[in-house]
This record gives structure tokens, sequence and C-alpha cells, in this order.
């Protein structure tokens, strides 16, 4: 998987390491509050709809993670010289949080 090397990334993309920390402690965050946010809504679909409810989480799991991943690669502006990154650091722990909160519900 990806998730490994983000850190490489970030720091090859011209973020500091305090920057690159900060980033990925708000993307595991968001994978921790995943956790509550899809048992929350696992009990909901189990009373619901016991078939098909759960594995439709997942499947919306994973597919929320391809967009995300676009976004992170090819959309979000990069900074061009190593420190620069505060600028745009807001904008990457926002976007790793929503991404650990979706992308997170089926474990990964």
């Amino acid at each position: 998987t990806v998730f490994p090397f983000f850190t490489q990334w970030l720091e090859l993309t011209c973020f500091t390491h305090g920057e690159t920390a900060v980033i990925l402690l708000c993307f595991g965050f968001g994978c921790a509050c995943s956790n509550l946010v899809s048992g929350a809504m696992l009990n909901f679909v189990a009373t619901r709809f016991p078939d098909h409810g759960p594995p439709t989480i997942a499947n919306i799991s994973v597919a929320s993670g391809v967009p995300f991943l676009v976004l992170l690669f090819y959309v979000l502006p990069r900074p061009t010289h190593l420190g620069d990154g505060a600028n745009h650091e807001l904008v990457d722990i926002c976007t790793f949080v929503v991404f650990g909160v979706l992308a997170g519900m089926c474990g990964t």
C-alpha cells in the first residue's frame, strides 16, 4: 500500500520534518475518529439492512479513498522549496483528516 510512504512523499515535496509529522498526526486522528463514525454507522445499517449494509459501508470507504489519493497526488498545490510548506500545511491537514475519516472505515 501507499500509506507507509506518505512520510517520505511529504518530505520529498518540500515539507519539513515537523510539518510532515503534524500532517500525518492529523491523518492518524482522522483514522481514529473513523472507528467511532463507522461503528455508529455499522450499528445502524446492521439492524436496518443486515444483508447488504456492512459490505456497502466497506465499499464506500474504499471508493472514497481513490478520489482523495488523486487529490493529494495531482490536484493540491505543493511547496516549491524546502520550508515553504507552511503556506500549504492547513489544506493538507484538512485533506488528510477527511481522508483518514472516510478511507479508514474498512481498517486501512
